[in-house]
């Protein structure tokens, strides 16, 4: 089994030569707020005090965020990455890093590139992106 389309998360210097991409970037304050809020509804430790939402008779309140926006922004790896210390610790790229990589392949035939809000704005415009995508696709 040889699967049509695989979706990743993958740098785009992390994939196979000989396979067609459509890369989706989006706004990146509204990409940061989603992350920020995506991690929020997730209760994720760093970020979320799993221990404080309850009030003295035991009923749920409001979760206790451990940082606002713009210090999730700064202190987390979707802004300045997370170099690799060793051979085997996690090596995560910053947004910044990503959209270089994407830039660089802005006339790559094998890569196109699709506005995440050209498919939830204007009528004409969503049609002609999905128009692209099919004749891309082949």
């Amino acid at each position: 089994f040889t699967p049509r389309v695989f979706k990743s998360h993958l740098r785009m210097a992390s994939i196979y030569s000989g396979c067609k991409y459509v890369v989706t970037v989006r706004d990146v304050g509204k990409t940061a707020l989603s992350f920020y809020n995506f991690f929020i509804s997730k209760r994720v430790p760093f970020l979320v005090d799993a221990n404080y939402n309850h009030d003295k008779n035991g009923s749920d309140t409001e979760d206790k965020l451990l940082m606002d926006l713009s210090t999730f922004l700064v202190d987390t790896p979707f802004v300045r990455g997370c170099p690799q210390t060793t051979s085997t610790s996690d090596l995560r790229a910053s947004i910044w890093e990503y959209y270089v990589e994407y830039h660089a392949l802005m006339e790559c035939p094998s890569v196109l590139m699709l506005v995440y809000e050209d498919f939830i704005g204007d009528e004409e415009v969503r049609k002609d992106n999905i128009r692209r995508l099919g004749n891309f696709m082949g």
